[in-house]
C-alpha cells in the first residue's frame, strides 16, 4: 500500500470507469495494511469458489433440461440450455467469448425468470444471482511494502 494506491484507489477519486456501452470496467480493492499477498488470494480462492459453483448450477440445470420432454421446452429454455453448454465448454477460454456468450443468454434469463414466477429457490433464479461470475475474470494482485 501506498500513497499513489490509496489516493488512486479511493471514492470518490478513483480513476478507473466503466464502458458506457456495456458497464463493465476493473474493480478495484486495497487492504490498509502490508498484507497483499494474503489480501489478493483470499480475493482470488472467493472468486473461484463461486465461479465453481456457478459452473456446477449450470451442469446441474443444463443436466436437468436435457430430461425433460422436447415438447415441454420453450424456445428460450432450448435457446438457453444451448448457450449454457457452449459456456460449459469455453468458460476458462482466456478471451472474451464467456462474456459474449452471457450477453446472448441475458436476454433469455430475463425472460424465462418472471415465467417461472421468479421464485427465490429456483435453479435458474440461482445461477442468475451469480450472473457475475459468467465472465472469466482476470486478477491482478500487486502489492509491495510500502
Amino acid at each position: 500500500t501506498g500513497c499513489s494506491s490509496i489516493w488512486g484507489g479511493s471514492f470518490p477519486s478513483n480513476p478507473y470507469t466503466v464502458s458506457k456501452k456495456t458497464g463493465r470496467g476493473p474493480a478495484w480493492a486495497n487492504s490498509l495494511f502490508e498484507d497483499n499477498a494474503e489480501f489478493g488470494l483470499g480475493m482470488f480462492v472467493a472468486m473461484r469458489h463461486r465461479r465453481e459453483r456457478l459452473a456446477k448450477l449450470v451442469d446441474d440445470y443444463v443436466h436437468q433440461m436435457l430430461l425433460k420432454p422436447q415438447e415441454e421446452k420453450s424456445s428460450a429454455e432450448k435457446e438457453l440450455v444451448h448457450l449454457l453448454m457452449d459456456w460449459l465448454e469455453i468458460k476458462d477460454e482466456k478471451s472474451d467469448k464467456p462474456t459474449q456468450l452471457y450477453d446472448k443468454m441475458k436476454p433469455l434469463f430475463q425472460e424465462l425468470l418472471p415465467a417461472n414466477g421468479n421464485s427465490k429457490g429456483s435453479m435458474l433464479s440461482t445461477i442468475w444471482s451469480d450472473r457475475d461470475m459468467f465472465a472469466k475474470i482476470s486478477q491482478w494482485i500487486v502489492g509491495g511494502d510500502g
